[in-house]
């Protein structure tokens, strides 16, 4: 229905429409009447003159011969008097002339926006002579913008010739094409991370929207008869081949996602760093041409659960992908396809947040990681982790430097120290990989020593986790200005330490506590490892915690919660415990 107030409106803009109507045939009227030219007068003998021509003629009628015998000296002496009386005079109307214009023209236009005032609000009061008095208008509510989510992904971003132009700028071969306007049906099938690939799409692949909730909407890939046919005759043929020189015509025979995945991590081992990521790529393109209309990459409610058996070589093919673009320095891809894939399962079951931080640090994202940090100590404890810890003080010490409003460097030394005191060890191991020279000065000091109440094995793989993160985040640590502030800040701690028998007695009850609450390596922690396992000498130019290995396109299986609808888990009778032999 139509409010009183719409109606009202709609009938004031009708009586003026019209009255502006009546007023422009008006002035129309008399505009041409203006310009009509006078009739010629029939009775009289004489032929028509426009005013013009006489206009003219007067003005030249000075210059007309005489016939009076005045000497040209008399002549050219009242011609100057006259002329030098005239020139002040026509000076003077002149400037009159111009005054009056301008007072005429004020005049004018305050006549014309009073004359349509005035009809305007007699308008205004025959309207409300009609339908009554309206009511007072009611007072503007300012509507707060909401605080922008730290899980947002910027699809843009999932693209890495997007950063790559903007490092290197545009493609020659991409400046002269046209930019006309995408069919619809283009538009829906566009792949997002790996675009305009001239690869195949994998037949018998595709995805099916599971459920839809108020607060997330569920996909799942599906594997046609054929495709399951294929895989099951896969992993029985490889049972026992991982090293097996049949491996690549296996590999090339078997065209389905996870028979490539198991070829690409083989090419990897044969330290084919190239040719393998671009079978990465050549994965995750055929994956997206299999995802419905409804997935969104960059929607928070979408879901892709990694319980689904089908769902987990996205998964890891994706988080190879991840590392590989940081290798390559296209750090902020690598940052928006990590959030994406916390999205994507909230439970992240490949602990992308153990790298998340140092990829947010190398691309800079220092604001966006003290957000995130703060958002994830209620969900996920990260103000218990230790990657968390020193991230959160380096990203602050960045902001700091920058002169960021609310960001004090001295409260920066006050976080770093603090996570100095709660593992030690990590600062001692990037201070190491930095500068050897200060490292061995402290390296004997019992503040580093490492320790678990769960035994020697156990206290060896946290020390092994602890060097994998150093080494991972070494490079923004390595800078001159971060490398000084870390040193100064780790030789104040260990003289407090010394002279302070309060702070060694707190200090050792954190190390009891940090140390039992890492018993062993986190399962997702243990996938995580196990997906860079065969690619570690290319990112950390060393081994990865030793683990113990399955299948690479499904690392650690879930022991419960597993959804294996196509029962790839009961072919093979060392699915769940193969050993991966380098």
């Amino acid at each position: 229905m139509i409010s009183v107030s719409e109606t009202r409106r709609n009938i004031v803009e009708l009586v003026v429409a019209i009255r502006e109507r009546n007023m422009s045939l008006r002035n129309f009227r008399k505009l041409q009447v203006s310009n009509e030219q006078p009739n010629q007068d029939e009775s009289s003998g004489d032929e028509y003159e426009p005013l013009y021509v006489k206009a003219d003629r007067n003005v030249f009628a000075d210059f007309s011969l005489s016939s009076n015998s005045e000497s040209a000296e008399e002549k050219s002496e009242s011609s100057d008097s006259e002329c030098g009386a005239k020139a002040p005079r026509i000076k003077e109307k002149k400037k009159k002339a111009r005054k009056n214009n301008k007072a005429r023209r004020r005049a004018t236009a305050y006549a014309a926006d009073t004359e349509e005032l005035d009809e305007i609000d007699q308008s205004v009061k025959e309207v409300n002579a009609l339908l009554g008095t309206p009511p007072p208008a009611s007072p503007v509510v300012v509507v707060e913008k909401k605080k922008e989510d730290i899980r947002k992904v910027d699809v843009q971003h999932l693209n890495v010739s997007v950063e790559l132009m903007r490092m290197f700028g545009a493609d020659p071969e991409d400046r002269g094409r046209g930019r006309g306007r995408v069919p619809n049906l283009r538009r829906i099938q566009r792949q997002v991370i790996i675009p305009n690939l001239s690869v195949t799409p994998v037949a018998g692949l595709s995805m099916v929207l599971m459920e839809r909730t108020d607060d997330a909407t569920y996909f799942s890939f599906r594997h046609s008869r054929h495709y399951r046919e294929a895989h099951i005759e896969f992993l029985k043929a490889t049972d026992h081949r991982f090293i097996d020189p049949m491996f690549l015509k296996l590999g090339e025979k078997y065209k389905h996602v996870e028979a490539q995945l198991e070829m690409a991590d083989y090419i990897f081992l044969k330290e084919q760093y190239s040719l393998g990521g671009n079978m990465i790529e050549k994965i995750i393109y055929q994956m997206e041409c299999a995802f419905h209309p409804l997935f969104h990459l960059g929607d928070m409610s979408t879901r892709l659960e990694y319980k689904y058996i089908e769902n987990r070589a996205f998964y890891v093919a994706v988080l190879k992908y991840i590392h590989m673009l940081s290798n390559r320095a296209c750090h902020r891809t690598a940052l928006e396809l990590a959030k994406m894939l916390m999205n994507l399962d909230p439970t992240d079951p490949l602990a992308v947040i153990f790298v998340i931080d140092v990829l947010a640090i190398r691309a800079r994202e220092f604001e966006w990681l003290i957000k995130a940090i703060d958002f994830w100590r209620g969900e996920r404890g990260a103000g218990d982790m230790f990657n968390m810890q020193y991230s959160y003080a380096l990203a602050y010490y960045h902001l700091a430097r920058q002169g960021k409003e609310g960001f004090e460097e001295s409260k920066a030394e006050e976080m770093l120290q603090e996570a100095i005191m709660n593992f030690p060890v990590v600062a001692f191991n990037l201070v190491e990989l930095a500068s050897e020279g200060d490292a061995a000065r402290i390296s004997s000091h019992r503040l580093f020593e490492v320790s678990s109440p769960h035994g020697l094995g156990c206290a060896k793989r946290v020390k092994d986790l602890f060097s994998l993160y150093a080494r991972l985040a070494k490079g923004r640590w390595r800078d001159t200005q971060p490398l000084q502030w870390l040193i100064k800040n780790l030789f104040d701690v260990v003289r407090k330490y010394d002279a302070d028998p309060e702070m060694q007695e707190r200090v050792d009850k954190l190390r009891k506590r940090n140390s039992s609450m890492i018993r062993c390596l986190p399962t997702q922690v243990q996938r995580h490892c196990c997906v860079i396992k065969t690619i570690s000498e290319l990112l950390v130019d060393g081994p990865v915690p030793s683990i113990q290995m399955t299948r690479l396109s499904d690392p650690i299986p879930m022991v419960r919660d597993t959804i294996d609808l196509p029962g790839y888990t009961k072919v093979s009778t060392n699915y769940k415990l193969h050993h991966f032999n380098r």
